[in-house]
């Protein structure tokens, strides 16, 4: 894969500061003193609208394209950074892309950041799942795809277990689950992961498990401090939770990514049977089954498909025709449509219809 100098620099930085404990930690400081900003950028494009609002003392972004498609979806996406890093202009450019080519919404939640004290695996998933719940319920959003990078991936991937595991009656209005470059195992003990990472120009061990530790506080009744759960525990590490009632599920992963360890172990318990046995088993290389797609890139480096390269536009584009693909009708419209049918006329976009529910 061809980069520029600059970005092998910045690789080049991160992978020091993640393999080095005590820079690591220097740096963790310096972010929370003096925090990145954390606005989308201004040249997203004219068709571009971008709508903020606060909810639950976050603040979260809608990233729609003008105008509003006959069948819009939504997608809740969660952007990575190691738990410490803030998002990126690439995160709001590849959100403008799925806005404008997949007909989607696309919302950016700002969740904490360690060291903060609400920056927890138990707080953070529960808002994400309140955000898929509160749309709903109020009528104001129906978000219908999740998806996120690295980190973002593990918290993409945990809030849709969460909404299967305590029975959400929206979980099923999820149709699509896109993970790129996904963190699934917080330990990152297993040897794949170490052998890999010898090779992997950008990320480090030491410094990202410090990170999932510090993302892995519970609060526990009877206990006045919180308390650091095992980080095999599927609360944290997905890889280890229940995949059996996941939605259509896309996962994208370079050869050059530590983190193509934990890729090849989930691409391995969908192929060989949903048991936890086979989450110590991997299996390189593409394959695409029933419900799930696994993209392995040969040479790629962590989250790839972000990058201004060939290559990342060719990844997108693999991302732009699944959201295509798993795309459902919304609510609202499906009213509309049985109505037409009914009536035995076509349904044509108004102002009105193109309000849909309330907007934010």
């Amino acid at each position: 894969m061809a980069t520029t100098p600059r970005l092998e620099e910045w690789m080049r930085l991160n992978k020091e500061r993640l393999r080095h404990g005590y820079i690591w930690n220097e740096y963790v400081q310096d972010l929370y003193e003096f925090p990145k900003n954390f606005a989308p950028p201004r040249d997203l494009g004219d068709d571009i609208d971008i709508q903020r609002m606060d909810i639950h003392d976050w603040p979260l972004y809608r990233i729609s394209c003008r105008p509003t498609p006959i069948r819009p979806g939504t997608m809740l996406y969660c952007h990575g950074g190691d738990f410490v890093n803030e998002i990126v202009s690439q995160h709001y450019r590849l959100a403008a892309q799925i806005a404008r080519d997949a007909g989607m919404s696309v919302f950016i939640p700002i969740y904490p950041l360690v060291p903060r004290p609400t920056a927890t695996f138990e707080k953070v998933v529960g808002e994400l799942c309140d955000i898929v719940t509160q749309g709903y319920t109020e009528g104001r959003w129906y978000i219908d795809s999740i998806g996120g990078d690295s980190v973002g991936g593990t918290l993409a991937m945990l809030t849709m277990q969460r909404l299967i595991r305590t029975q959400s009656p929206f979980a099923s209005n999820i149709k699509s689950l896109v993970l790129m470059s996904p963190l699934l195992d917080c330990n990152l003990n297993h040897r794949e992961t170490i052998r890999l990472e010898a090779n992997d120009p950008w990320l480090g061990i030491d410094g990202l498990v410090k990170a999932c530790r510090q993302f892995n506080r519970w609060q526990v009744s009877g206990y006045e401090n919180d308390i650091i759960l095992d980080l095999s525990d599927p609360r944290a590490s997905p890889l280890f939770g229940d995949i059996s009632g996941l939605p259509p599920t896309l996962l994208l992963s370079g050869t050059r990514d530590m983190l193509c360890a934990d890729a090849r172990r989930l691409s391995a318990r969908f192929r060989n049977g949903d048991t936890l046995e086979n989450a110590q088993e991997w299996i390189a290389g593409s394959v695409e089954l029933e419900g799930f797609k696994y993209v392995e890139a040969e040479d790629m480096v962590h989250v790839w498909p972000l990058m201004a390269s060939p290559e990342g536009a060719e990844a997108r584009e693999v991302i732009m025709e699944f959201l295509r693909t798993h795309r459902p009708m919304p609510p609202w419209l499906q009213e509309q449509n049985v109505q037409d049918q009914a009536t035995g006329t076509d349904y044509h976009q108004t102002e009105s219809d193109e309000a849909g529910p309330e907007r934010i």
